[in-house]
């Protein structure tokens, strides 16, 4: 999978709630999805819901989402995550 290197990361963001729902930033628009955790790391994302503004970043936005609804593992330090689809 190839890694999508924004040129303004903060317009590009996860957020990951309790309840299994992420809220994404992906550039202009907003994205909902659903998250499920399994053993060793394991994780699955299913984009939703989106808005569906004209954004001016090259359409990374949806190159974003697609790439984060191919992840498949989720590693922690303890101060931050890393997605990655090791296959």
């Amino acid at each position: 999978m190839a890694q999508v290197n924004p040129t303004n990361p903060v317009s590009y963001t996860i957020t990951f709630a309790a309840d299994g729902v992420l809220s994404i930033k992906a550039d202009c628009n907003q994205v909902k999805a659903k998250y499920t955790l399994g053993s060793a790391g394991a994780i699955t994302i299913t984009p939703g819901a989106a808005t569906l503004a004209l954004c001016t970043d090259d359409g990374l936005g949806e190159r974003f989402v697609a790439a984060l609804g191919k992840i498949t593992l989720l590693q922690t330090d303890g101060q931050s995550y890393v997605l990655s689809n090791p296959s």
